[in-house]
Parts: C-alpha cells; sequence; structure tokens
C-alpha cells in the first residue's frame, strides 16, 4: 500500500475476510490514493465487491475440469491395458464413453450455473466447439464462431494480447487466464474473462485449448 501511495498508482487486489460466524469471504477491492495541494497522500477511495459465489464457481468448474482429465487418462490406459481382450474393450470403452459425456455435461450445467460458456480452440486457435451461451455475451451463435479465431471478434490491442498469451500458453504447456474486450455483432464493446487450459496428444504436445469465459462488462462499469 505504501508503495502505491508513493507513485501514484492504484492498486487491485483479490483477498479473504473472516465472516462473524466463523466463514471466509472473498473480496476484489480497487483504490486510488488521494493527495493534497502539497502532494501528500491523505485518504484511499476505491470499491469492495464481494466475489464469493464466483470464487466458489470457479473452484467447482476447476475440479469438475480435474476430474474429466483424470477420467480421459484414465480411459486411455484401459483401452491400452485391454487391448487384446476384444470384447471387454468394448464394454469398458461404452462405459467410459457414458462416464466422460456425464462428466462434460456437468462442465456443462456447471459452466451454465456459473454464466459462462464453454469453448474449444484447435491447434490453428480456431474454435472447434462453442456452447449456446456464447450468443448471450458475444453476440454471436456458435455456428458463427466455429472456424474463425477469437481474436477476429476483438479490437486490436486485445487481440495482440490474446495472441501473446496464446504463444506463452502454448510454449510452456500451461493454463492462461486473461481479461479482454470484444466487439458483438450489433458493434458494443464488452468485457469477458477468459480461462483455458492446453490439451495435449499422447505425446505430450499442444493440439489446442479449452476453457470457460465470464462476462465481466458489468464488473468493468462498477470499476470505472
Amino acid at each position: 500500500t505504501n508503495a502505491h501511495l508513493n507513485q501514484r498508482v492504484p492498486y487491485k487486489i483479490e483477498f479473504r475476510v473472516r465472516h462473524k460466524n466463523g466463514e471466509y469471504k472473498w473480496f476484489n477491492a480497487t483504490a486510488q490514493a488521494k493527495w493534497d495541494n502539497q502532494g501528500n497522500p491523505v485518504r484511499m477511495a476505491g470499491s469492495l465487491i464481494d466475489i464469493t459465489e464466483r470464487k466458489n464457481i470457479q473452484e467447482e468448474l476447476a475440479r469438475h475440469h480435474n476430474e474429466l482429465e483424470l477420467l480421459v487418462a484414465e480411459r486411455t490406459q484401459n483401452l491400452t491395458v485391454l487391448n487384446q481382450k476384444l470384447a471387454l474393450e468394448i464394454a469398458e470403452r461404452n462405459e467410459a464413453e457414458l462416464a466422460l459425456r456425464y462428466s462434460e455435461q456437468r462442465f456443462r450445467d456447471v459452466s451454465n450455473a456459473a454464466g459462462e460458456y464453454i469453448w474449444e480452440i484447435d491447434n490453428n486457435a480456431q474454435y472447434s466447439f462453442v456452447s449456446e451461451r456464447v450468443e448471450l455475451i458475444k453476440g454471436y451463435k456458435p455456428q458463427e464462431l466455429l472456424g474463425h479465431h477469437p481474436a477476429e471478434f476483438m479490437p486490436v490491442e486485445d487481440a495482440h494480447s490474446l495472441q501473446v498469451t496464446l504463444q506463452n500458453a502454448h510454449e510452456t504447456k500451461t493454463a492462461f487466464r486473461l481479461q479482454h474486450r470484444n466487439i458483438t455483432k450489433t458493434g458494443d464493446i464488452v468485457w469477458e474473462e477468459v480461462s483455458g487450459v492446453p490439451v495435449l496428444n499422447e505425446n505430450g504436445q499442444v493440439q489446442g485449448f479449452r476453457g470457460a469465459s465470464l462476462s465481466i462488462t458489468e464488473r468493468k462499469r462498477v470499476e470505472a
């Protein structure tokens, strides 16, 4: 805080506070120092937003995503082990596919409940899957986005930031998160927060990314 007072730059942090009932709540704080005529900091002014529900939903999404990744890995291993037992392999495959579809549906249900849409992009960073809820955020139907790069629907500055983020995540094979603007079908500017993880093949090579995106336009307006 002292550094922000001296350097005259705003700060933004997320932290937990213990409620009087013993539970912890998450808050997002944004603040800016105010100075007197002599240039001395005299007070801080800002906003505090309760983001506990969003944090809980993000943790739930992360758990479901891990379940999905573990299920896929387990299915692949089982199919390898049972390769010489055709009948049992088919039974295991059918069971695993049913479980996989169930897990994917759970992930989609949780995403929809969180107000998010889920997406996948291929190795060329083009949409290969987008859930229906995307139209409420971007203003485009899923079929209008398939085969297109997300940057095509962004201002130039945001598109460049996305390109750099995807390149770094591809090289390091790590997850990423960023906030960026979109230009809707009607020309409006909206904000969204994107979280993505790499999709790896059996050789550990990145084949694309999948993740979820949440509209934060209203939050940006409140912060502004």
